[in-house]
C-alpha cells in the first residue's frame, strides 16, 4: 500500500480536475448563436462539455444520464427533462420522436436506473394499434423497463437495474431496502436534497419478486418445454437439480446397471435442520401470495398445512441418545415471536445441491423431516410404481440424530402418507440411516460404530456435513426473509438455493476432476497397504476376517462390530507397561540364548551392538536427570558402563590387532567417566569400505550387517507396540482418569511409553545409518527412511476420528512385507501371490498399480 500512499497527490489532482473543466463558459462547436458549453455528462467516458441542445442530441438513447449544468461556481446534477427533453416509451420508434405522441402535456414519470432515481417527462407511442392505456405496460417492457404497476403506470426499473440487483442479492445477501437506499444517494448525496429524491422501495420490492419469478422459470427451461427431457422430476419445476448424482434416464442407461456394484449405483441424501431462516409472526398482506409455489423446493401450502396440523402438532418423539440432541434442544422458547422457526432440507450428499425444503412449526421434529424426504422419493414413484425407486441399490440418508430418527420411521411414513402406502415399504428397505461424520462424536459409543460413514460398505469418502456449509451462506439472508410475508420469503429462498445450486454445477467438473485426480493419486499407495497388512497377518487371519460379518450385530444393550476393539478384562496401566517390559525381555533372552550357539565373532559383534545401545541409553538418562537421586543412578551407570567397555576393549584388540592403537587412544584415563557415553566403539560400520578391508574387517563386517538388520527388524517391532501400548493408556485415560491424582499418574505412563516409542525410533535410524554404510550404498527401500509421519496410524482402541479416511498408516505396519523385490517383481507379488487375501472390489483396482 505504500506506493499508493506515495501517489495521492496525484489522485487528489485527478478527482479535483473532475469538479471543472477548462472549455466551460466557452462557445459550443455547433456554432448556433448563444450556443455555450455549460453541460457536461459524467456518465459517458471522455465526455466534452456542450451546449444543451446538443447534450440532448448525444443523449437520444442515453435518457438517463445525467447533465450536469455548471451554475458558476459549480456543477448542479439535473435530469435530462429539466432541459426540455421527453422520452418516448414504444415499441417501434426507438429513441425517436413519436409522429403521433403528446410532446405538448408529457407525463410525470419516475424512472430508477443504476446511476439513481430520475423524475423525467415521457409520452407513450399513439401511432395506430397503440396508445391505448392498457398497452403502456408492454410499450415499457419493450423499452427495456420494468413497470411498478400493471394498470397505467408511472414509475419503471431499468432491466439493467433488475439485474444488478438480483446478481447483487444472490451473492451478498443485499435487501432491496439497502439497494434502493444506495440508489437513491447516487442522485444525490446531501441530506436536504436526499429527501427531495422520490423513495421506490415498496414498488422495488414488489417488482423485484416479480423478476425473480419470471428469470427463475426463465433460466428453469419452463418456457421450452424442459419437463419432456426429465419425465421423472416435479412439472413445473424450477428447481436446479444436480446433475451429477445417478438420474435413470438422464446421466445413466436404465437397464444393465443392476449388475454394476451398489456404491455405483446409491443415492446418497443429506437430511438437516436449521433454525437460521425463521419467520416472525406479523401481519401478512392477505393479497400476498408465492409466485413459484409447488415448483421451488418447498411443497405446496395446501398440502403441507394440512400434513402440520394432522400430524406434526400431534408428535411428541423425543431423541434419547445425541448428547447435543438436535430434536430437543431446539424446542426452546427462544423462537417466541417466531411462526415459523427454520427449515429442514435435504441435499445430495456427493455434491451439497438442494433438493427439498420444509418450514419448522414447532421446533425440529421427526415428521417435517420425514415430508422433506418423501418429497425427494416422490421423483421415483410415479402410477403405482416403485421402478425408478429400485434403479438404486440403496439410498443412504445421513441425519443428525438418525440413530433415533430410523426407529418409527417406517411406521410414521406409512401411516401418515397412506396414498403411498403401497410402495413406501419397498423403498423404505433401500433406506440406510448414517450420522454425519462430526456430529457422531456426539453420540454414544453405540452409535459410532452402528451408523458410521467409516465402517459402511460403499459410503467411500462421504462425509456428510456439505450441508453445513450451505447453510453458512443461507444464514447471510436471515436478516430479511425472517420479516418478510410467507409467499414472499418462499419466493427469495427458493431463489437464493437455486443459486447455489448453480454455483455448484458451475465448478462441478473442475471440482470432481480434482478429486478423481487425488483419488488415483492414492490408490496405490492405498492398496499396496492394504497387501502389505494382509501379508504381515498371515494367511490364516485375512482367511477368518473375510468370513466375518462387517454388520454390528446387538448383543444385550451393546451394539458388537468387527471394526469395535474389545477387551474382555481391562488391563492396567502398570500390567500394560509390565507386559511391555515382559515381552522385551523374552526377547533379550532369548537373544542371549542363541548367541550362546554362535561363533566368537558374532558374540563379539552383538556384545558391541549392546553397548553402544547403552551408551544412548545413558545419554537419554543423563539429560532428562533433574534429582539428586537420578543423578546417583546416571554416576552409577556410568561406572558399569565404563568397566564393560574396558573388558570389551580387551577382546577387540585380541580380535583385530590392528585397532589396538585407535582402541588405545579412547581409553585415556580409565578412571574418566564423563566421555563414556559418547566413546567411540570402532564397529567394522565406523569404517569405509577401504579402511575395512585394510584393517581387516572384512568378516567382521558381513557378521555385524546381519545383526544391524535384525537390530532394525526389532525396533520396528518395538515401535509398533508402543505406539498401541499408548493409544490404549490415552484411551483409558480418556474414560477413568478423574482428577488431579489419576491424571498426573496416568500422564506418567504415557509419557514414559512415548519415551520408549521415540527410544526405538532412534534405534532403527542408527541401524539403517549402519546398514547403509555396511552396503556402501545411500538409500535401500528395504530400510525406508523413518520420519514422523511414519508413525502415524489410526486409533485402533477407539472409533475413527474426522480426517482420518484421507490419511494412510505409515511403512512400519506393513514392515517388510515386500522387501528385497525390484518393482516388477513387486507387481507380479501383487497379482499372483496374494489374490487369495484380496476381495473382489480390491481385484477391480489392481491394474491401476501400473499407471
Amino acid at each position: 500500500m505504500a506506493e499508493f500512499q506515495e501517489q495521492f497527490g496525484v489522485v487528489f489532482d485527478y478527482i479535483l480536475a473532475r469538479e471543472s473543466h477548462r472549455s466551460i463558459g466557452q462557445p459550443c462547436d455547433c456554432k448556433r448563436p448563444d450556443a455555450i458549453k455549460t453541460i457536461l455528462c459524467f456518465d459517458c467516458f471522455h465526455s466534452h462539455p456542450t451546449c444543451p441542445s446538443c447534450f440532448l442530441e448525444c443523449h437520444r438513447s442515453n435518457p438517463t444520464h445525467w447533465a450536469h449544468r455548471w451554475n458558476g461556481r459549480c456543477f448542479d446534477k439535473l435530469d435530462q427533462s429539466e432541459l426540455g427533453y421527453v422520452f418516448t416509451f414504444s415499441h417501434e420508434h426507438g429513441p425517436n420522436r413519436c409522429p403521433h405522441g403528446d410532446y405538448d402535456n408529457p407525463l410525470d414519470f419516475i424512472l430508477t436506473d443504476l446511476n439513481g432515481v430520475h423524475r423525467t417527462k415521457a409520452t407513450f407511442c399513439r401511432c395506430a394499434m397503440h396508445g391505448k392505456p392498457e398497452d403502456r405496460f408492454t410499450e415499457l417492457l419493450a423499452c427495456g423497463i420494468f413497470p411498478a404497476t400493471v394498470a397505467r403506470p408511472t414509475m419503471g426499473f431499468t432491466f439493467a437495474l433488475m439485474e444488478d440487483f438480483h446478481l447483487q442479492t444472490l451473492t451478498s445477501k443485499k435487501s432491496p431496502y439497502d439497494y434502493i437506499e444506495a440508489i437513491r444517494r447516487k442522485t444525490t448525496n446531501a441530506v436536504p436534497d436526499l429527501r427531495k429524491v422520490p423513495n421506490p422501495y415498496e414498488q422495488f420490492l414488489r417488482v423485484q419478486r416479480v423478476f425473480r419469478a419470471v428469470t427463475g422459470i426463465k433460466r428453469s427451461g419452463q418456457l421450452f418445454g424442459i419437463d419432456r427431457f426429465f419425465p421423472n422430476r416435479p412439472p413445473g419445476s424450477v428447481v436446479v437439480a444436480c446433475f451429477a448424482c445417478p438420474e435413470p434416464g438422464f446421466n445413466v442407461p436404465d437397464r444393465n446397471l443392476m449388475r454394476c456394484r451398489s456404491h455405483l449405483v446409491q443415492l446418497i441424501l443429506m437430511l438437516d435442520g436449521h433454525f437460521g431462516l425463521q419467520r416472525f409472526a406479523k401481519v401478512d398482506d392477505p393479497d400476498d401470495i408465492s409466485l413459484l409455489a409447488g415448483k421451488g423446493h418447498f411443497p405446496l401450502d395446501e398440502i403441507y398445512n394440512k400434513y402440520v396440523r394432522n400430524v406434526v402438532a400431534t408428535e411428541e418423539e423425543k431423541s434419547t441418545c445425541s448428547n447435543f440432541n438436535a430434536v430437543e434442544m431446539q424446542n426452546k422458547i427462544k423462537f417466541r415471536g417466531c411462526v415459523i422457526s427454520g427449515v429442514i432440507a435435504v441435499e445430495c450428499g456427493r455434491h451439497c445441491v438442494f433438493l427439498s425444503m420444509v418450514d419448522l412449526h414447532k421446533g425440529e421434529r421427526f415428521t417435517n423431516a420425514d415430508f422433506a424426504l418423501i418429497m425427494v422419493f416422490q421423483r421415483f414413484i410415479s402410477s403405482h410404481s416403485i421402478n425408478l425407486a429400485r434403479f438404486f441399490k440403496r439410498i443412504l440418508t445421513t441425519y443428525d440424530v438418525a440413530c433415533q430418527f430410523e426407529i418409527h420411521f417406517g411406521t410414521r411414513v406409512l401411516q401418515n402418507f397412506p396414498n403411498l402406502a403401497e410402495m413406501l415399504p419397498a423403498l423404505v428397505d433401500l433406506i440406510k440411516f448414517l450420522v454425519p461424520k462430526m456430529h457422531l462424536d456426539g453420540h454414544k459409543d453405540n452409535c459410532r460404530y452402528r451408523y458410521s460413514l467409516n465402517y459402511f460398505q460403499g459410503a467411500g469418502r462421504t462425509y456428510a456435513e456439505g450441508i453445513e456449509g450451505s447453510w453458512a451462506e443461507s444464514k447471510q439472508s436471515g436478516g430479511s426473509t425472517r420479516q418478510m410475508n410467507h409467499g414472499h420469503r418462499h419466493d427469495t429462498i427458493i431463489d437464493f438455493h437455486n443459486f447455489w445450486n448453480w454455483a455448484k454445477f458451475e465448478r462441478m467438473s473442475t471440482s470432481l476432476c480434482d478429486h478423481l485426480i487425488s483419488a488415483r493419486e492414492s490408490l496405490k499407495e492405498s492398496i499396496e497397504h492394504f497387501l502389505g497388512l494382509s501379508v504381515t497377518r498371515g494367511r490364516d487371519n485375512v482367511e477368518k476376517w473375510e468370513k466375518m460379518s462387517i454388520l454390528p450385530v446387538k448383543v444385550g444393550n451393546e451394539w458388537r462390530s468387527v471394526y469395535r476393539a474389545y477387551i474382555l478384562v481391562v488391563p492396567s496401566r502398570e500390567a500394560v507397561y509390565l507386559d511391555l517390559l515382559k515381552t522385551e525381555k523374552a526377547h533379550d533372552d532369548a537373544e542371549a540364548l542363541a548367541m550362546k550357539t554362535q561363533n566368537q565373532e558374532t558374540q563379539f559383534l552383538n556384545a558391541g551392538l549392546k553397548l553402544q545401545e547403552r551408551q544412548h541409553q545413558l545419554k537419554r538418562a543423563q539429560k532428562a536427570a533433574s534429582t539428586e537421586t537420578e543423578l546417583g543412578v546416571v554416576r552409577r551407570s556410568r561406572a558399569a558402563l565404563l568397566g564393560d567397555i574396558r573388558r570389551w576393549r580387551k577382546e577387540q584388540i585380541q580380535l583385530v590387532p590392528m585397532l589396538s592403537k585407535l582402541a588405545s587412544s579412547e581409553d585415556g584415563n580409565e578412571n574418566d567417566q564423563t566421555l563414556v557415553e559418547t566413546e567411540k566403539l570402532y564397529l567394522p560400520s565406523d569404517f569405509s569400505p577401504a579402511e575395512r578391508s585394510q584393517l581387516g574387517l572384512v568378516t567382521l563386517a558381513e557378521v555385524e550387517l546381519k545383526l544391524r538388520e535384525g537390530e532394525a527388524n526389532d525396533a520396528v517391532v518395538f515401535l509398533c507396540e508402543a505406539i498401541t501400548h499408548a493409544m490404549m493408556f490415552r484411551s483409558v485415560k480418556e474414560k477413568h482418569a478423574r482428577g488431579v491424582s489419576q491424571n498426573t499418574r496416568a500422564a506418567k505412563f504415557i509419557r514414559g511409553v512415548n519415551d520408549r516409542r521415540n527410544a526405538y525410533a532412534d534405534q532403527y535410524r542408527r541401524a539403517r545409518k549402519a546398514v547403509l554404510a555396511l552396503k556402501a550404498i545411500n538409500e535401500s527401500s528395504d530400510y525406508p527412511i523413518l520420519t514422523q509421519e511414519d508413525m502415524y496410524a489410526k486409533n485402533a482402541v477407539n472409533a475413527r476420528e474426522l480426517g482420518d479416511g484421507s490419511k494412510t498408516d505409515g511403512w512400519i505396519w506393513r514392515y517388510g512385507n515386500l522387501k528385497g523385490l525390484n518393482q516388477e517383481q513387486r507387481k507380479e507379488f501383487v497379482r499372483e501371490s496374494t489374490c487369495f487375501m484380496m476381495s473382489m472390489d480390491f481385484l477391480s483396482l489392481i491394474p491401476y498399480l501400473g499407471s
